[in-house]
């Protein structure tokens, strides 16, 4: 077994649904030697960076970077949408790493924004994007996730942030009319509480996508008959019309929200979208209504035409960011900036 250096780190990907690692080395990842599991404890997670450092002949210490959907404020991490936690602490005792350190999943996804190659992100709109200007990085998934990238005299600045959570905003009508559905836990029927706050995340999400279906079926006097994320998928490929006029919707109110996104943190440098839903949809993306929305802020949409927004078709852009990362903290990185220097073994 070769022992490691330093230069080798495990980096990882926790998100509420599954989970993925692999062996960063000298900044590098091997997307062909990246494992993935259902992440449904802090078992199964442990049992994957066992079997992802066994199999990459890594023995002796190394250190760790995990990226979790979730809030990092402490030692005990809590996945948002996973219903499990675990301790950074104990998790480096257990398994021998030199140093364990944690970051939101979309932290994850801006460290690696720099390093993207052409190749790795597809255009939808906009002017070119200032070098110097910052950048908004958002993305459906298990949950909404967002961060900023902003310029600093030392490299690029990440910026966490929890903005999946903030209040969503319709565009019409239409869309009042759903969120005023979905605010009301009796007329939802579904068993859960919201206390009358309809979150962006309840939307545009995998099981947002659901929520949404599901408010389009009851204004057209219909039960939905949308199970998961996929079924909507399916159903709008097949020409079904309430599940094309949901993906369509989804669509508009992502741009909605990622203008907003890019007035909130001044993304002249431009505005990134990753996480696991979009991507399914690039087809639909040129001809929907996401980049009119985007720009649809009355007095500001000059200033938004200019800014380009890009769609993360990287296969994993969190564990290349994380494997970028330099100045490792021997701990969880709080709800803080973080400085996305380039990985130095």
């Amino acid at each position: 077994m070769t022992k490691a250096s330093p230069s080798h780190r495990l980096v990882a990907d926790i998100g509420g649904t599954n989970a993925r690692a692999a062996i960063a080395t000298a900044g590098a990842v091997d997307l062909h030697r990246i494992m993935e599991r259902e992440a449904h404890s802090a078992d199964t997670v442990r049992d994957l960076f066992r079997q992802c450092m066994r199999d990459a002949g890594a023995g002796g210490p190394i250190e760790a970077a995990l990226a979790v959907a979730g809030p990092v404020e402490g030692d005990r991490v809590t996945l948002t949408n996973g219903g499990w936690s675990f301790s950074a602490a104990q998790l480096k005792q257990t398994l021998g790493f030199a140093s364990v350190t944690v970051v939101n999943d979309f932290v994850g996804i801006a460290l690696g924004v720099p390093y993207l190659d052409a190749a790795d992100r597809y255009a939808i709109g906009g002017g070119t994007a200032d070098p110097q200007g910052p950048i908004a990085v958002l993305g459906p998934g298990t949950g909404l996730g967002t961060a900023g990238l902003a310029p600093s005299a030392e490299g690029a600045l990440v910026v966490p942030g929890e903005g999946g959570h903030a209040t969503v905003s319709p565009g019409n009508a239409e869309e009042s009319g759903y969120i005023d559905f979905l605010r009301d836990d009796a007329l939802r029927g579904d068993g859960e509480r919201w206390h009358g706050h309809v979150s962006a995340e309840r939307i545009l999400s995998g099981p947002g996508m659901m929520h949404l279906a599901r408010a389009i079926h009851h204004a057209a006097g219909v039960p939905s008959p949308i199970r998961t994320p996929e079924d909507v998928t399916r159903m709008a490929n097949a020409g079904d019309a309430l599940a094309v006029r949901t993906v369509q919707t989804f669509l508009a109110m992502l741009g909605a929200f990622a203008g907003n996104l890019a007035l909130t943190f001044g993304a002249t440098g431009g505005v990134y979208i990753g996480g696991g839903i979009v991507p399914r949809l690039k087809g639909l993306l040129a001809g929907s209504e996401f980049r009119a929305r985007f720009e649809q802020k009355g007095r500001l949409t000059d200033y938004l035409r200019r800014v380009p927004t890009f769609l993360i078709t990287h296969q994993e852009p969190a564990l290349l960011g994380l494997a970028k990362m330099g100045g490792l903290a021997a701990g969880p990185m709080l709800q803080r900036p973080v400085l996305a220097r380039g990985y130095r073994a």
